[in-house]
Order: structure tokens, then C-alpha cells, then sequence
């Protein structure tokens, strides 16, 4: 007799352990176990209870085309991570800080790396995007 122990986790199923298997044995299928789901959890999302409305971690191109981690918050009722940057209230793309207007969706402020390359603030007046004055 075998006992399979759940489900298949990422990676294919989970390793067989007879009933009278080794302390050795036990061990490298705990560990197995361990290792699977620390590797499924990459991110952490948090929900306001209706919605995902916050996301710390990996999200495959999430803060744009080969950013897979950083932080971001959506809007009230928009899923953080189907969201497009004007439904966000703020991105962190471990770069940059970008926030947004919540009413217009434009970015009104960057803080860490600009458009230009270089590192530093800036601000957008009312009613304009901060992306604007780079010519973004």
C-alpha cells in the first residue's frame, strides 16, 4: 500500500511515500512539499473584500513588458491584477513610484527613475500627466 499525499502542486504530483517509509523519506517529501509552495507563493494579493485591489510581488509583465515584480494598488471595484496604470491609485515597479489621479487615471507624480533617464521627482500640474513634460 502507497499513500499518495494530495493533490498535484505545480511541478507534477506530489512524490509517493509508502506507509512504511524512512525518516530520510518523510523528510525529502515534507521538504518537496515546502519547496512547491513556497515557489507558488511569489506574490501576495490582498482584497478589500469584493475585489483583488492590492498586489506585492511577481505578476508576469504586471508593471509593464519584462517587469515581473513590484507593488500595486487599483481603484475601488477594479481587480488590481487585470488592471491597466489609469485604474491604479499607485505603482511601485522597484524603479519607480508612479501615482495616479483616481478620477482621470493620469500619472501625477514619479518618483525614482524619469522618463529621461535620469533619477528624481516629478510632479504634473492639475489637469496634465507628469509623462507630458518627457514627451511620453
Amino acid at each position: 500500500m502507497v499513500f499518495d499525499l494530495g493533490l498535484s502542486l505545480d511541478g507534477n504530483s506530489l512524490q509517493r511515500l509508502p506507509p512504511n517509509a524512512t525518516k530520510e523519506q518523510q523528510t525529502a517529501v515534507i521538504n518537496d512539499i515546502l519547496d512547491r509552495l513556497n515557489n507558488l507563493l511569489k506574490s501576495q494579493v490582498f482584497s478589500d473584500g469584493t475585489n483583488k485591489r492590492m498586489i506585492i510581488g511577481y505578476q508576469k509583465d504586471g508593471w509593464g513588458a519584462g517587469k515581473d515584480f513590484g507593488i500595486k494598488v487599483s481603484i475601488e471595484g477594479v481587480d488590481v491584477t487585470e488592471a491597466t496604470d489609469s485604474q491604479l491609485l499607485m505603482k511601485y515597479d522597484l524603479q519607480t513610484f508612479f501615482y495616479y489621479d483616481p478620477d482621470t487615471g493620469d500619472c501625477i507624480g514619479q518618483v525614482g527613475l524619469l522618463p529621461n533617464g535620469r533619477n528624481g521627482e516629478a510632479w504634473a500640474k492639475d489637469g496634465e500627466d507628469v509623462n507630458d513634460a518627457f514627451g511620453v
